[in-house]
Formats: structure tokens, sequence, C-alpha cells
């Protein structure tokens, strides 16, 4: 018998059982619960628990369920890095979630002129995706960006998304600006932040900067995003040039 059939069997005896119990103290008369001994309720009661919780939905085995397979170039790029298999799958899921950050940092940039300005000076957008390109290119190094990965970049992007939401509201008070401005500078200073650890990390690991251009980075939708590789490089220019190494 198969294991989906097993499942569904118990799934229908727990239901039953759970169902009965349920009737029966609603009616009151608790007859069939008082005809049962506390030790089997409480393996009852474990059952069920067990049940549910092996349903509930892994978080780590989805996102590697929904990640398309590494390519066997990149695959030996990174193990002739020095990374184990398991080591690989953890690297593209990290460039997988900057990767989004990234584009969602782009589309927030853009719809406000302040943030718009600050992207400008900073060239934060731009920063961003030559540090992810460069990451990729040296995956070994991955640790020595953790607060580019971990901290900088998840806080941009909240603060920006914040800063927006509290932008749009129509009725602001004095309250509300003081937050704005503040929101302004936190946001401008892990910008300078982001380009000061880039501009580090190239040093450090003797990397000639690599520019990319707005439209070489992936910018699509959402939808079509999910099935692009996490650990794909921001154009296919680059791309070949990673191959032939």
């Amino acid at each position: 018998m198969k294991r989906s059939y097993i499942k569904k069997i118990i799934a229908v005896v727990i239901g039953f059982l759970a169902f009965i119990i349920l009737i029966d103290l609603v009616i009151g008369d608790q007859y069939f619960v008082s005809s049962i001994d506390k030790e089997y309720l409480f393996v009852l009661g474990a059952l069920v628990m067990f049940y549910f919780i092996s349903r509930a939905p892994s978080t780590s085995k989805k996102t590697h369920d929904n990640m398309p397979p590494v390519s066997k170039e990149k695959e030996h790029y990174y193990l002739a890095q020095g990374l184990t298999p398991e080591d690989v799958t953890f690297f593209r899921e990290t460039m997988n979630e900057a990767r989004l950050q990234i584009l969602q940092l782009e589309a927030f940039m853009e719809k406000s002129p302040r943030l718009n300005t600050i992207n400008h000076r900073y060239k934060t957008v731009e920063t961003a995706k030559n540090f992810f390109q460069v990451i990729v290119k040296n995956p070994r190094q991955l640790a020595k960006v953790n607060e580019f990965l971990y901290r900088d970049l998840p806080d941009v992007v909240s603060l920006s998304q914040k800063f927006l939401d509290i932008e749009a509201h129509p009725n602001k008070n004095k309250a509300t600006l003081h937050v704005i401005e503040k929101s302004i500078e936190k946001i401008e200073q892990l910008c300078q932040v982001i380009e000061e650890h880039y501009l580090a990390f190239c040093k450090e690991e003797l990397i000639v900067e690599d520019h990319v251009s707005d439209e070489s980075f992936i910018k699509t939708e959402p939808s079509i995003s999910k099935e692009m590789s996490s650990d794909e490089l921001p154009s296919l220019e680059s791309e070949e040039k990673l191959n032939e190494k």
C-alpha cells in the first residue's frame, strides 16, 4: 500500500475520533470521553499534534523545491571553489534572497524623488548589483559580506518601504515629518555604508570593479523571477565571462 493512502487512512481515523469527541463534549453527555482512559486521550492528542505538525510546510524545503536546478557549468565552478553540495544550496538560496531584495530596492527608489536623489548620489542600486555580481564570482568569500547580505541590504529595503508608506499618508503632522526626515537620514547612512563595504571588499580581494548597467540586471515580473536561477548573474555577458573561467 502506498504511503499516501496510509496517510489518508490515518487522517480519516483521527478526524473521525476528533469529531466524535467534539460532538460528545458539545452535547454534554461525555459518554465517549468518560469511557476512555486519560492515557488514551493523551496518546490521541499526541497523534493529532504529530499529524498536523508533519503536514506543516517546511520553509527551507519549500525554498529549495522552488529553486531551479543549477547548471553543470556553475556547479562545477562552485565545487572547484571548494564548496560542498550543501554549501552550494545555501549559497544559491542566500543570493536569490539578495537578488529579490535588490530588485525591490530598485523599485522603491524609483517611486520617490527623495529616494531617487539618494540613489543617484551614492549609486546604491548599481553598487548593490555590482556587489551581487562580485559575490557570485567569489562564493568562498560569503562570510565576509554578512553585513551587506544580512543587515545593510535588508535594512535599507525595509526603511525605504516604511518611508514610502509614511510619505504617502495624506495627513502629515509635525511628528510625521520628523519621522520622514529621520528615515531619510538613516537610509542615506545605509546607502553610504553599502558603498563603503563594496569598495572595501573589492580592495581586500583585489577585485577590479565590474560595473553593470541598469538594463543588464535581472528586472522581470515576480512570476518570471521565480523561474530563474538564484545565482544568475546580472547579465548574459557576465554569465559568459564566468563560464570561460
